[in-house]
């Protein structure tokens, strides 16, 4: 390719294991802007005729390749089936762990206090909801396209988790007040506010970075294991309706653990802190 007497960028914004090469450049406002290049590099006049074909002493003749070279194409289908795989797995745990635990809590408990451990839950998930604030559709979408750019990722890790946090407290704030108000809570209190540490678990786990950055792997590790740990717990201490409050205790530990965990990694792997914007 030959680019010629270009007014601004002739190629811009090419990363993520993309490479150009094999170009000629001459004459041009910016030749790269924010790219990955080799050392095919070339800045010469192209000598062109008046008609814009090359002349015999031109360096663009021979110089090119008639092909596209995809380096990371392997690499790059590699981590799509593991992230593919990951969420398969992750899923199919999602539907089975339910079906060995909700039948043991039924039967241990009375059907009033398995319900209103239900509608605790129910309760804290529109907090949760509030919480994301849809970041796991717009902030993985941020991520996604400014992975290569550290400094901007910073900036959008940060943001994400001052405004999560912020949204927490509002959410707790009125999470309070709904308890305080409505006698239908009065009973039952305290299994609310256990119930809600999920909704805390849930904030701080950063499920939008793992999927911007496409390692999806963590998600799966961190959510199995916690789950896993914290049901064989409920198995272990939830004996008779007297071991009720340990129920949605262990629900909601293993959603706290699982974002902590999350965040321990995105400190250390990826060096990520909250800065101050």
């Amino acid at each position: 390719n030959v680019f010629l007497s270009t007014i601004n960028s002739t190629i811009k914004n090419v990363l993520n294991g993309s490479l150009i090469h094999n170009n000629l450049y001459w004459n041009n406002g910016l030749n790269l802007d924010n790219s990955n290049f080799d050392s095919s590099f070339i800045n010469y006049d192209p000598l062109l005729n008046t008609d814009y074909s090359l002349m015999q002493t031109s360096p663009a003749i021979d110089i090119g390749i008639n092909s596209i070279e995809w380096n990371n194409y392997k690499l790059a289908k590699k981590r799509l089936i593991g992230n593919i795989t990951s969420l398969s797995i992750l899923q199919i745990f999602n539907y089975t762990l339910p079906l060995l635990l909700i039948p043991y809590l039924i039967t241990v408990l009375s059907a009033e206090l398995y319900g209103e451990m239900i509608l605790a839950q129910a309760l804290a998930l529109y907090f949760v909801v509030i919480v994301d604030y849809g970041f796991t559709l717009s902030a993985t979408r941020d991520i996604a396209v400014n992975r290569e750019n550290k400094e901007k990722l910073s900036e959008i890790f940060s943001l994400v988790m001052t405004i999560k946090l912020f949204l927490l407290l509002v959410s707790f704030i009125v999470f309070i007040l709904i308890i305080s108000l409505f006698d239908k809570f009065n009973n039952y209190q305290e299994i609310y506010y256990i119930c809600f540490i999920a909704v805390i678990g849930q904030a701080l786990f950063p499920i939008w970075y793992f999927q911007g950055i496409e390692d999806m792997k963590y998600i799966t590790i961190i959510n199995i294991s916690c789950k896993t740990f914290f049901t064989i717990l409920t198995f272990i201490f939830v004996q008779s309706e007297s071991d009720f409050i340990y129920a949605p205790l262990f629900y909601s530990l293993g959603f706290l653990l699982a974002g902590i965990w999350s965040l321990y990694i995105v400190y250390t792997k990826y060096n990520e802190k909250i800065i101050k914007q």
